[in-house]
């Protein structure tokens, strides 16, 4: 959406201080678009790129600023090809030595034939398939391809630890509805948003995070969890039935724009 932009919205209007969500989790976004990293006993998780504008001072900044060492990064995870995620992932390819930039197939594809990137194309790498599994040691994620928002859409299942006792959590990596789609890409919203609720009730995922704050109010959680007290529960551990809601409410929204869609 951003192709054409000629220069970034100023910093203070996007930048926020990174935090401590859980014991190896850490948010490294900014006001309305999420990144994550999750820290294992062998390396390091990234989740996300933001604008390419952001990914210097958010991600790499972010780390630094939580005594995060960068080249321990052994995978930069992206969501799907779209600015607001992926801007940044050239520069993540080009800054940790020896990362693997992962993105779903198709998402590949797009990257590939894109022209004026702004932040530059990152080069070709690793397929995130569905089901594959991604380990730093200790800490791992899994790989849900969850084709709707784009073909090559990637969520995740991952477990941390919060007080030393293990949260789970369902990453949803392509939230937004388009309203200008057909019946098809509808129905394949809907059953790829299906297989994922499945997916998060059978792991027992009482987190759902996503990338965008309007969504699951992310920034501001994060932002509670980093400053609560000793034995204060997750404010994004929402229970089972909370998960399981947020997908409900999704194939319900998705229904209505099918019905929209074939009025129009």
């Amino acid at each position: 959406a951003n192709a054409g932009r000629t220069s970034p919205p100023p910093r203070e209007t996007w930048h926020v201080e990174p935090g401590k969500v859980a014991d190896n989790l850490y948010f490294l976004g900014e006001k309305a678009h999420h990144s994550f990293a999750i820290v294992g006993s062998e390396g390091i998780i990234l989740i996300e790129a933001l604008y390419d504008y952001m990914v210097a001072d958010e991600v790499a900044g972010g780390m630094r600023k939580l005594g995060l060492d960068m080249n321990k990064v052994k995978y930069a995870v992206m969501s799907h090809a779209h600015g607001d995620h992926d801007g940044g992932a050239a520069y993540l390819q080009d800054a940790i030595p020896g990362v693997r930039l992962v993105y779903g197939a198709e998402d590949w594809d797009a990257v590939e034939k894109s022209t004026n990137r702004p932040g530059g194309k990152p080069k070709r790498d690793m397929v995130g398939t569905d089901g594959l599994r991604l380990s730093v040691g200790d800490a791992s994620i899994q790989i849900v391809t969850m084709p709707g928002h784009t073909a090559g859409t990637l969520s995740y299942l991952f477990e941390v630890k919060d007080n030393g006792k293990p949260l789970r959590i369902v990453y949803v990596g392509g939230t937004a509805i388009p309203f200008n789609g057909t019946a098809a890409y509808y129905d394949q919203y809907i059953a790829s948003s299906k297989k994922l609720a499945k997916a998060a009730a059978d792991y027992g995922a009482t987190v759902l995070l996503s990338n965008h704050t309007e969504f699951d109010n992310g920034y501001y959680k994060a932002q509670t969890a980093a400053n609560r007290k000793p034995g204060e529960s997750n404010p994004f551990d929402v229970g089972r039935g909370g998960v399981a809601r947020y997908f409900t409410v999704v194939q319900n929204c998705t229904e209505a724009a099918k019905l929209r869609a074939a009025k129009m």
